[in-house]
């Protein structure tokens, strides 16, 4: 019988990408917006801490030579597909993720939320979580 000894951890993470035309802080508002969380809620400061997370995301490069590989082989993540899909229609295209290791966040909140929204000027689509 074999025993584990060592840390397990029950974290999990998903990724999401985040598209839009013009500026960062029009996304946030977008996101509050999808969030649907009125300014007089209690629920408002963190629908406004969700909308920040997202902003810690960063941009696809697509003349890193690893991901050339990776495309090459196709061994794209679902993230780096959506966001080459997005770079057609916005002009800035960011990925990450978010993860529930922490504190009751935020992000902790996000993980396990899968949602898609596109519209002519933001697109946010979020994967489940693994």
């Amino acid at each position: 019988m074999k025993i584990r000894q060592g840390f397990v951890s029950n974290s999990s993470s998903s990724s999401f990408v985040l598209a839009y035309n013009g500026e960062v802080e029009d996304a946030q508002d977008k996101i509050l917006e999808l969030l649907g969380v009125p300014e007089d809620s209690l629920l408002y400061n963190f629908a406004v801490d969700c909308s920040k997370v997202f902003s810690s995301a960063e941009e696809l490069d697509v003349e890193d030579p690893y991901f050339k590989e990776d495309k090459e082989k196709g061994w794209l993540s679902w993230e780096q597909e959506k966001a080459l899909e997005l770079r057609e229609e916005y002009s800035v295209v960011l990925m990450g993720s978010v993860s529930n290791e922490g504190d009751g966040s935020a992000e902790d909140a996000l993980v396990p939320m899968e949602f898609s929204h596109e519209d002519e000027n933001f697109a946010l689509h979020k994967h489940g979580y693994f």
